[in-house]
């Protein structure tokens, strides 16, 4: 190694193998933990790490924390140091990086893989124009041997996007060369989550490499791969995550909302009203609510009338989800949908999809405002659970309020009466 100390001594290798087995090992006495995390910490913070890192990620025999620590280690040195490293040992901090990133994906180790994957899009995003496009493909080719390509795509422009300069012009050229990439990124994304034999660590790189590239695809870009994710639920909160913040930035054109509401109707149906995909479908749309129904409201078209219809029923059915999570959830989005209908006040066909449905929504919001029947006296004593309470029943309140100013006050009357005497017979 070309950054390679002339401090570090054969043994020191050896000695923090030995330091990293005291902290794991359960009949360490504190003095001894002590001792040992004291040293591991000075050698962190000393020229030595570079040699014991290379130690460790060549040797096939080197404990999980060893690599762990040899990742964590290199990824720390490169952040802090990197401008104060000679430019002829930067390409030797990088190899490295790709070293332990190898080893530790051959050994099954994500976290590790993380933050080696990070070291390595720490270099790449501070090398000089020139060098950058050599580099990244470096980056690529070394986690390709490995089938870590998600991993590494979402540690680069994570970097990436970490380093602008402050300069219009770098910026743009920068932004540029991302948005050059970003195609290949969401292609290798795809195809993890299209293959069968992928892994759920594999694939959850996949989903959050699609969400840090997110910003450098055209918006709505990435619904329809994230929705079949939603399918799985061990991807289904990170890739409703992804959407969500998607969503929420506004833009998104009618003819994706209808694609996704579709989509997750699909999922609804499959999967029912009480599993975790519930609770993402309902968070989901009150987003894409958030972020797009005025457009979809103000601008009269039969696809935006399409969008605006298909994420009123999606939200509908939400909200008369047996799960609590998931109506409240889907209260959110009906207030956004209330409150943008209001503010419209006009007569068209994509506000009438929202108001039509208002009071079936009133009726079920209503609902969640009463107490779980079996509140005791118990409830009251415990500050924690009554403050909840009343929190959510100010949000639903909230929301009735704005309903209410949609649908005007005398057909509000007519709709709640009904049932608030029902609630005072309870």
């Amino acid at each position: 190694m070309s950054v390679e100390p002339a401090g570090a001594n054969p043994g020191d290798t050896e000695r923090v193998y030995s330091a990293l087995e005291v902290l794991v090992t359960p009949t360490s006495s504190p003095e001894q933990i002590a001792s040992a995390d004291a040293f591991l910490r000075s050698v962190r913070s000393s020229s030595a790490i570079w040699k014991i890192a290379s130690d460790v990620a060549v040797n096939k025999d080197a404990p999980p924390i060893a690599l762990h620590f040899a990742a964590t280690a290199v990824e720390e040195k490169i952040r802090v140091l990197w401008s104060s490293i000679p430019e002829h040992d930067r390409v030797g901090a990088f190899n490295l990086a790709l070293t332990v990133m190898t080893a530790a994906a051959t050994k099954g180790l994500p976290v590790a893989v993380e933050s080696s994957c990070t070291a390595a899009g720490i270099c790449v995003a501070r090398v000089s124009s020139p060098e950058r496009t050599t580099a990244w493909q470096a980056a690529m080719a070394a986690a390709r041997t490995v089938d870590v390509q998600c991993e590494m795509l979402g540690a680069l422009i994570q970097e990436w996007d970490a380093s602008a300069s402050g300069s219009a012009d770098r910026d743009k050229e920068r932004r540029d060369f991302a948005k050059d990439q970003c195609k290949h990124a969401v292609g290798e994304a795809s195809s993890v989550l299209s293959k069968p034999d992928s892994s759920a660590t594999q694939k959850l790189a996949a989903v959050r490499c699609l969400r840090l590239w997110r910003a450098h695809a055209a918006r709505g870009a990435l619904i329809d791969i994230l929705c079949s994710a939603v399918r799985d639920p061990e991807l289904c909160e990170a890739a409703g995550e992804a959407l969500e913040e998607d969503l929420a930035d506004g833009d998104v054109g009618a003819s994706a909302i209808v694609r996704m509401c579709e989509a997750l109707r699909a999922v609804m149906n499959e999967t029912g009203m009480e599993g975790i995909q519930a609770h993402v479908i309902a968070v989901t749309c009150a987003a894409a609510a958030e972020g797009n129904i005025e457009g979809l409201l103000r601008n009269e078209s039969v696809d935006r009338l399409e969008a605006a219809a298909i994420l009123v029923e999606l939200l509908l059915n939400c909200l008369q989800s047996p799960r609590r999570s998931v109506g409240i959830a889907a209260v959110d989005g009906w207030t956004i949908l209330a409150a943008s209908a209001a503010a419209l006040r006009e007569e068209s066909s994509s506000v009438h999809a929202v108001t039509d449905q208002l009071p079936h929504a009133v009726k079920t919001i209503i609902t969640w405002c009463k107490l779980p029947p079996e509140t005791d006296t118990s409830f009251w004593s415990d500050e924690l659970v009554v403050d909840e309470a009343m929190h959510v029943r100010t949000f639903l309140q909230d929301a009735l309020l704005e309903a209410c100013i949609a649908m005007g006050t005398d057909v509000y009357i007519q709709c709640v009466m009904p049932l608030l005497a029902e609630v005072a017979d309870e």
